[in-house]
């Protein structure tokens, strides 16, 4: 693969096979990128009753057995970036075994200020990217398995799948990120392997049937033309998606604030 194609399917690949990936809304100093989200089918017997919703909310009851995939398309006028066949399409997906999605929020145990860390490594995403027409990339949503969400005590991870997200109700099973809009991509001559480069991706979470805007601040590098590892941070309040704390001996003070991060690493997939 020449160089502009490949840097140019490094930018556009990262950036949708993100969004097919975990927060403000962003309204401003956006890229021209449209971006399509596009969502399973719910089986059938699939009956969804949101508690509250700011926006339409479309969460599955079934984890599809493998991630939507969408295709982006990015158009360019350079002759010798003219592929043919199977050679324009380019599938980058998320590597469950080197990837991570966590939530952190703040307590008092019996007094004592503590950091309880969720994590999960059932993360899922993909993308493919056609570089035969760079533009509008059509991005996908990503996955996480509420109910794989471990902390470091059992009666937390209980009370956080039975009372707190309840995800042991099939339809609150999958907490979905659905992805709006991007910003701050940078040029596709910019992008190098081994530099890191940083962007905005904004879209709607959606937890126990609530869907919220929020917006995630990304840094991603790419370690080979192949390959690409991924750091997203944001902040979501609890409220906004009636997040209840039940009463527990000794714990306190639970902060409305949640800290949501993902690691990842995106391959490509032949």
């Amino acid at each position: 693969m020449n160089r502009y194609a490949w840097v140019s399917l490094l930018t556009f690949g990262l950036a949708g096979f993100l969004a097919a990936g975990g927060l403000t809304a962003c309204s401003s100093d956006m890229t021209g990128l449209t971006i399509a989200t596009q969502s399973p089918s719910p089986a059938p017997s699939s009956t969804l009753s949101p508690r509250e919703t700011n926006t339409p909310a479309r969460t599955p009851d079934t984890k599809p057995t493998e991630a939507p995939v969408a295709q982006a398309q990015v158009t360019g006028s350079s002759t010798e970036d003219n592929l043919t066949g199977a050679d324009q399409l380019r599938t980058f997906q998320i590597d469950s075994e080197k990837s991570e999605a966590r939530f952190i929020i703040e307590e008092e145990l019996f007094g004592i200020p503590k950091s309880v860390i969720g994590r999960t490594k059932e993360i899922s995403g993909a993308v493919t990217i056609d570089l035969a027409d760079r533009q509008e990339p059509r991005l996908a949503p990503i996955w996480v398995d509420a109910r794989d969400l471990k902390t470091d005590d059992s009666f937390r991870n209980r009370a956080l799948r039975r009372q707190i997200l309840l995800s042991t109700q099939d339809e609150y099973q999958f907490i979905v990120f659905e992805p709006t809009a991007l910003a701050d991509l940078p040029a596709a001559a910019g992008v190098s392997v081994g530099e890191p480069f940083s962007f905005r991706i904004s879209g709607n979470l959606i937890i126990t049937g609530i869907s919220n805007p929020i917006t995630f601040t990304m840094i991603a590098t790419p370690t080979s033309q192949t390959e690409l590892s991924v750091f997203g941070q944001t902040t979501v309040l609890r409220s906004d998606y009636n997040l209840n704390i039940p009463s527990v001996p000794g714990v306190a003070n639970v902060s409305d604030e949640v800290q949501l991060a993902v690691d990842f690493v995106a391959v490509v997939r032949e």
